[in-house]
């Protein structure tokens, strides 16, 4: 079971009396029955007590700021306090960050469904937006009001194509029109986002299918294909 080399930093923040799950991509892809490559935790645990408990791993604190430890042995994982952003700027940065205790309001701040699923050391399943019923359906639809989230953080444009394309799913009506709406906010995005973004689009070749679907991305978001 690939998640079981991580069991034990879920383990010692739960015996420490903190709730830890697995969440985002690398949970999505375990339900996609596709390989795990990032693994990414959420915690209750504020980031000067997750660095306590790993003090004797190797974990890098360059953003724990930001609420983020990155525990780099014996296995790699980025290890987050549950958070709260608003209050964004340049359609990129929130101004406000604040940690909070309880998982569903971390859950609010995430960008798909599909990204909202938690796993807990169990594999006991937290997903309070129908993620799972979403993937079976091959949907991407956004937490929240599409045009309100594409506003706060223009990454999620190409985010949103990125997964729609890699993905082979369809894009819900109303985030296809609000990432239309919102094509002109992808200026405010930095050169060194954008690259990582292509790369991650284009790390595999992409099929004839998922270069069909992504010229028709390109030809009805204004500006995308200046960035893909």
């Amino acid at each position: 079971m690939e998640f079981e080399p991580y069991r034990f930093i879920l383990k010692r923040l739960n015996d420490h009396g903190h709730s830890a799950f697995f969440v985002g991509g690398c949970v999505r892809d375990f339900f996609l029955n596709k390989k795990i490559t990032d693994v990414d935790i959420a915690t209750s645990a504020p980031h000067n007590v997750v660095a306590q408990l790993f003090v004797d791993h190797d974990i890098d604190l360059n953003a724990s700021s930001f609420g983020v430890i990155t525990l780099n042995k014996p296995v790699i994982c980025q290890m987050a306090t549950y958070r709260t952003e608003s209050n964004y700027q340049n359609h990129r940065y929130p101004r406000e960050i604040t940690f909070v205790s309880d998982v569903s309001l971390d859950a609010y701040r995430r960008d798909f469904t599909v990204n909202a699923l938690y796993l807990d050391k169990e594999m006991n399943l937290f997903d309070p937006f129908g993620g799972i019923e979403d993937l079976k359906q091959r949907i991407l639809r956004c937490i929240g009001d599409p045009n309100k989230r594409l506003n706060e953080d223009a990454l999620r444009i190409l985010r949103a194509v990125r997964f729609s394309v890699t993905l082979d799913f369809k894009m819900e009506a109303e985030l296809l029109k609000a990432c239309i709406d919102c094509g002109n906010t992808l200026v405010y995005l930095k050169e060194s986002v954008i690259e990582l973004e292509r790369n991650k689009l284009f790390k595999s070749i992409l099929t004839k299918s998922q270069i069909k679907m992504l010229e028709h991305y390109k030809n009805i978001i204004p500006n995308l294909k200046n960035y893909f």
